[in-house]
């Protein structure tokens, strides 16, 4: 077994609330979609919509969730849905210009909303929008009048209603203004749109591509088989990725530097980019320790270990550094962790079934790495981790038989789980599970151990027809046969 990751289950939920906007002499509802895993500590970019159109705050909410957790290609962020109408965004197609109440109300976001977030939720100040259709045309206001209110765009089939109307013209302001700030701009139209839309998305495509700078990056998609209410589905994975590329680009460096250094630098560039730091999770500080492993380099894993532990570390993490700290050769400090990580579970996580989880792996690896010369304890932590309420894996039967053969200790008990568990064994998928060779091995040690020859070698026997070469076999059945 090698690091364990615990998915987290998907189960946000929308915080509804109602603020008193001072601009507007009104009150704006907006509903806050935090990232199931979310705390208090951590800072997490902000994306936001308006409830328009076929834009859905849950599917946005779910789908980053999704690449955020899941595929880790992006990070956890915080996704808010403004609840306004079409007269309080106030975007009017003929003129491309906003009406007062459309002016009152990015003060108001900008002024009141987003910091109320920011403060409450941990949001950092970079802020991206998505709009679909009329929502989408209203980004291209802000784009080319208020710049510095969002740092990414996402204009899903984005609205022209006639000639010229909305126009989508670059100043030299514009130009000024986006080769020196980072911004990210993507557009997507449909194949079965009506064509007017695809054709304001082209000439979006065409005048905007020409901002394309070290900072400014731009992205238009043309999807098929998309109309204009399936695009916002379509669109939405690969506009994530591309919004998110700086994210995925940020350990793209020097790789003279030592581990931790990289992380150093990582670090830095997300606080830069982003205003945010790398999440203490199993998708950020993997990749490290192994890669501090494979250069023998001790220092790194202990600043990276460091780096990542907090209040905020679950079970399985403090685990998982004991069990790299234990690889490393640091038998002792690895140990700590592992009692760590068993405080953590059964102070916070002992009625959940991931605090189980991780109980479990941590009692095969004490058993199997902390414990060779306590083989009764070692004994006594599988028969634990067999017998979990809550997570029923029966290859903790394989572990036990072969603990008990190796360390000659209670063997006719661990002969009966080998027996138990190759018999579980015929409805397990065959390729990810222990091969039958191997069990049937350790059923003829443990046979040879109680000095039952015939069935020794009936298992050796079994070995020996489906690995003719396996030496430990034939140095069985050359013992039995001397005998």
């Amino acid at each position: 077994m090698f690091i364990v990751f615990f998915g987290h289950v998907y189960a946000q939920q929308a915080h509804k609330e109602i603020r008193y906007v001072a601009r507007l002499k009104d009150s704006i509802a907006y509903k806050v979609w935090l990232p199931d895993n979310w705390n208090a500590q951590q800072k997490y970019p902000l994306m936001v919509m308006y409830n328009y159109g076929a834009a859905n705050d849950q599917v946005l909410a779910a789908t980053v969730n999704y690449y955020a957790n899941h595929l880790q290609k992006i990070p956890n962020t915080i996704v808010v849905n403004i609840m306004v109408n079409m007269d309080q965004i106030g975007y009017n197609y003929e003129t491309g210009a906003l009406t007062e109440a459309g002016k009152n109300l990015v003060l108001g976001l900008r002024e009141e909303i987003f910091p109320a977030i920011r403060k409450k939720y941990g949001a950092s100040a970079y802020t991206s929008y998505i709009g679909q259709s009329y929502a989408a045309s209203y980004a291209n206001y802000l784009f080319l009048n208020d710049p510095t209110l969002f740092n990414a765009y996402i204009l899903i089939a984005p609205e022209k209603i006639g000639e010229g109307q909305p126009g989508f013209e670059i100043s030299e302001g514009n130009q000024r203004f986006y080769s020196k700030n980072k911004r990210i701009y993507y557009v997507a139209s449909g194949e079965d749109d009506m064509a007017r839309r695809i054709a304001y998305a082209e000439e979006i495509a065409q005048k905007a591509k020409r901002l394309d700078t070290i900072s400014f990056k731009f992205k238009y998609r043309h999807f098929a088989n998309a109309d204009h209410n399936t695009l916002f589905a379509y669109a939405l994975p690969n506009a994530l990725e591309f919004l998110y590329k700086p994210y995925q680009e940020i350990w793209d460096g020097d790789d003279k530097l030592t581990v931790y250094q990289q992380l150093q630098q990582a670090e830095a560039r997300l606080k830069n980019y982003y205003g945010i730091s790398l999440e203490p999770a199993f998708k950020n500080y993997n990749g490290l320790l192994m890669a501090a492993t494979q250069q023998k380099d001790t220092s790194s894993l202990l600043a990276v270990i460091k780096h990542f532990e907090n209040e905020r570390c679950k079970g399985i993490d403090y685990r998982n550094f004991g069990y790299m700290l234990n690889i490393n050769g640091l038998a002792k400090l690895a140990y700590t962790y592992y009692q760590k990580a068993l405080d953590k579970i059964n102070s916070a996580e002992i009625h959940t079934k991931s605090g189980h989880q991780a109980l479990v792996t941590c009692y095969r690896d004490m058993a199997l790495n902390f414990n060779k010369d306590k083989p009764a304890q070692g004994w006594e932590l599988l028969e634990k981790a067999l017998k979990d309420p809550y997570i029923r894996d029966v290859s903790f039967k394989y572990d036990l038989g072969k603990f008990a053969v190796e360390n000659n200790i209670n063997v006719e008990q661990g002969l009966n789980y080998l027996l138990s568990f190759a018999n579980d064994r015929r409805n397990m998928v065959d390729i990810i599970n222990v091969p039958y060779r191997r069990i049937n091995l350790l059923l003829a040690k443990a046979y040879a151990i109680l000095k039952d020859k015939n069935k020794s070698i009936y298992y050796v026997q079994l070995v020996l027809k489906e690995e003719p070469k396996n030496t430990d076999a034939l140095a069985l059945l050359e013992k039995w046969l001397k005998d």
